[in-house]
């Protein structure tokens, strides 16, 4: 049995839940609405025994569920609370779940699970092996959550649900206890780990462990998929938020309502959230360009600040939200190898926007990656090139570099509608069009100096 406080309204009383177990061994899940918590609250006890009657039910649709059990039930303000004591209930139901079968899991699991294990605690200077020395401890985890996580299954709390009982006087419990004593020295000291996230070197992690692609690769990819590749940023867009208002529980984006902010993955409510970098980044390589989005762990390891640092320091000297921070130019002009995810709603019609997870700027490992995967260093950092300075360039920079053409030594086409906004074609686009428009450009329209075409 636990409560759920309310986040829309201070004042509002918490609702309830519990999961009641029959006199059959079957569970379900029970659900008492704010408005119904004075009446049920003070009559309901745990591990006591009572009658329900004039309840409704419902399809039991939360993300996490206590029980397998397909419905629940929903308390009415007329539901009737019965105590029964000379009724016999087994108050242990357990739902464990073997550590073998959480490893070989690749999905999170839709009801909250539990665990019963045997944890050691040794001092540094022991062995494993030393019992004498080993503080044990029997440990109870009921309706915990697996989740997916990083590439690896782990388990975690849930909000108000999950429990952990330490060395709790239940049979179940007793029953391990005799178990662990009867396999005595037989006893495996094998360790299982669970939710553990192996950090590689970027050197292994670049140049040995994940596969190598170009950009065009990648976007042919029909399928969620994780590789390493190597481009030049060319642009950063300014059209979208370079941060975020994020969870500060989750890191998930938060829903803005009017006077608070709701986060629909830990399904709270909360008046605080933490800036976080959501940074789309233009990269190309020798095969073509994409759209990169850099993430606070990514972009805040390249740059050294975070972007709670950087808007902090905005707010301080009187800028607005859609300022842009002059410190996230330190990304244009960098050829850098990415750690990459391509997600499967993406596809070769659509503008491939991909999910950075790690950057690297040694160069010694760009070095070592191009010289295996045969990349022309070279050409990528002639991608990028500043103009150099002019009247008309300095009168629109304040617009931003999307409105401005960029000069490079590849021809792009630039389509400025009525309304004089312009819209600059890909580079896979300009290459299949521009012959057909090549006796129409001008003469000057590579001239680093000269004036949009």
């Amino acid at each position: 049995m636990w409560k759920v406080p309310s986040y829309e309204k201070s004042y509002s009383q918490p609702s309830m839940e519990l999961v009641v177990l029959d006199k059959e061994g079957s569970r379900i899940h029970c659900f008492i609405r704010s408005v119904h918590y004075r009446l049920f609250e003070p009559i309901l006890e745990e591990g006591k025994m009572f009658v329900l009657a004039n309840f409704t039910m419902d399809s039991n649709t939360q993300k996490y569920r206590p029980t397998k059990h397909s419905m629940r039930i929903i308390f009415k303000r007329d539901t009737l609370v019965s105590s029964a004591d000379d009724i016999a209930i087994s108050i242990e139901s357990f739902d464990f779940v073997a550590t073998k079968e959480i490893l070989s899991s690749v999905r999170d699991d839709l009801f909250l699970i539990g665990m019963l294990f045997d944890v050691l605690i040794v001092p540094p200077t022991s062995s494993l092996l030393d019992a004498n020395k080993a503080n044990e401890f029997i440990i109870v985890l009921q309706f915990a959550k697996m989740k997916f996580y990083n590439g690896v299954m782990t388990i975690t709390n849930t909000n108000y649900t999950t429990r952990l009982m330490v060395n709790a006087n239940l049979e179940v419990v007793k029953k391990f206890c005799q178990k662990l004593i009867g396999l005595g020295t037989k006893h495996s000291t094998t360790i299982d780990v669970i939710g553990w996230v192996v950090r590689y070197s970027p050197s292994e992690d670049f140049v040995s462990l994940t596969p190598y692609a170009l950009i065009y690769q990648i976007k042919q990819t029909v399928e969620k998929s994780t590789y390493v590749t190597c481009g030049t940023v060319i642009d950063i867009d300014r059209d979208h938020a370079w941060w975020y208002k994020a969870c500060r529980q989750c890191t998930q984006g938060l829903e803005a309502l009017t006077d608070q902010f709701y986060c629909a993955k830990c399904d709270v409510y909360s008046t605080i959230f933490v800036a976080r970098f959501c940074i789309q980044v233009r990269v190309v390589d020798e095969s073509d360009t994409a759209t990169f989005v850099l993430f606070e762990n990514s972009a805040s390891k390249f740059l050294g600040l975070t972007a709670a640092d950087i808007r902090t320091s905005m707010l301080a000297k009187g800028y607005g939200r859609d300022h842009f921070p002059e410190q996230l130019n330190a990304l244009v002009g960098k050829t850098l190898l990415f750690k990459l995810t391509r997600h499967d709603s993406l596809n070769k019609f659509q503008a491939c926007v991909i999910t950075v997870s790690r950057i690297c700027s040694d160069p010694e490992i760009i070095a070592s990656l191009a010289l295996e995967k045969n990349i022309q260093l070279h050409s990528l950092t002639c991608w990028f090139h500043h103009p150099l300075p002019s009247t008309k360039t300095a009168s629109v920079s304040e617009l931003g570099t999307d409105h401005v053409v960029t000069q490079t030594p590849v021809k792009r086409l630039c389509i400025r509608s009525d309304d004089d906004i312009s819209y600059r074609a890909s580079l896979s686009a300009s290459k299949s069009l521009l012959p057909a428009f090549e006796k129409c450009i001008p003469g000057n329209a590579t001239d680093p100096v000269a004036e949009d075409m």
